[in-house]
């Protein structure tokens, strides 16, 4: 999944983008194209429900933030709002890592036909890239303050590769994952598929994977950490 820029100017391809210089890593552009695209299918592909069901107002609403959980996507029903768009306002929560969408009385149209359907897709796409966006902004910010403001890779590299390191910031995912995603069993069932959709919900996960391959040594030890915090073992390694 491309995310955002890399953090470091030699790993490609990788889930943050194409490879740029490191002096322009903090102004690079972001892009939520393929995110943008995985979420239209997934309303697609669950269209023939949305169809039967007929839901209105608010059950309408609920029902497609339902479909849009992974994503951490929510939409609202404002019945006082009478609009020829479908969706009228959004906002991304950072405390939270949700988007709040606000919909107006159009949005009960999307279940009577295809081309209501595909225009309120169409109608979606701007402001859902919007707070696409702000939530990538956030990622990269946080990445920014993890290294002290330094994108240093070699330094990076060392300090992610200690062994207390390793363990520190295993805990640290975790928490992470925790806070922004759910459940342990969850967290543990994407881990273990190496979703890199995922990864974006941890920074510091998201930071391991753009410094070290699948196989190595250093990422394998940083995931078994992870494994023992999430299935609360206490033994020693």
């Amino acid at each position: 999944m491309k995310r955002y820029k890399p953090l470091f100017e030699e790993r490609i391809p990788t889930i943050y983008g194409p490879t740029i210089p490191t002096e322009f890593l903090t102004e690079a552009t972001l892009v939520p194209k393929e995110e943008v695209f995985e979420i239209f299918q997934l309303l697609i592909k669950n269209k023939k429900d949305i169809f039967f069901k007929k839901n209105k107002d608010q059950k309408l609403c609920n029902q497609l933030s339902q479909i849009l959980a992974k994503y951490k996507i929510s939409f609202k029903y404002d019945a006082l709002i009478n609009n020829l768009i479908f969706i009228t306002g959004g906002v991304y929560i950072q405390t939270n890592d949700t988007i709040y969408l606000t919909c107006s009385s159009r949005i009960n149209f999307i279940n009577e036909t295809e081309k209501y359907f595909y225009d309120f897709l169409d109608s979606f796409k701007p402001g859902l890239g919007h707070e696409l966006l702000h939530r990538m902004q956030l990622i990269q910010r946080d990445h920014h303050i993890l290294f002290g403001g330094t994108i240093d890779k070699e330094n990076v590299i060392k300090q992610l590769s200690n062994n207390q390191e390793i363990m520190a910031y295993a805990w640290q995912a975790v928490e992470e994952l925790r806070n922004r995603f759910g459940k342990d069993k969850e967290i543990l069932d994407h881990i273990k598929k190496y979703d890199l959709m995922f990864f974006r919900h941890s920074t510091v996960l998201s930071a391991y994977y753009s410094l070290f391959e699948k196989d190595d040594p250093i990422l394998k030890k940083f995931y078994k950490y992870m494994y023992l915090y999430l299935e609360d073992k206490n033994e020693t390694i």
